[in-house]
């Protein structure tokens, strides 16, 4: 299977970086693990994270953001499979 690797920055105060890599370590440990999870991420959206992402050079200009509703989920794609 062929791999790509991007280069990502993320900017944020350090409490929610924490959140961040825990949340990549886990997409990690799970995809080495070969298992199958529903992983639940809240995402307060009062300011207190401000998480900004820069993708470099990566053109992601094709990826569309989800439609995002009333309703307190928003579902993104999913990740393997």
């Amino acid at each position: 299977m062929e791999k790509k690797t991007i280069s990502l920055t993320v900017t944020a105060p350090p409490d929610q970086l924490g959140s961040f890599v825990q949340l990549c370590k886990t997409i990690q440990a799970l995809c080495t693990l070969g298992a199958s999870r529903t992983v639940v991420v809240a995402v307060d959206g009062d300011g207190s994270g401000n998480m900004q992402f820069d993708f470099g050079d990566l053109d992601h200009s094709g990826v569309q953001l989800p439609e995002i509703t009333g309703d307190d989920r928003v579902r993104v794609a999913g990740i393997g499979g």
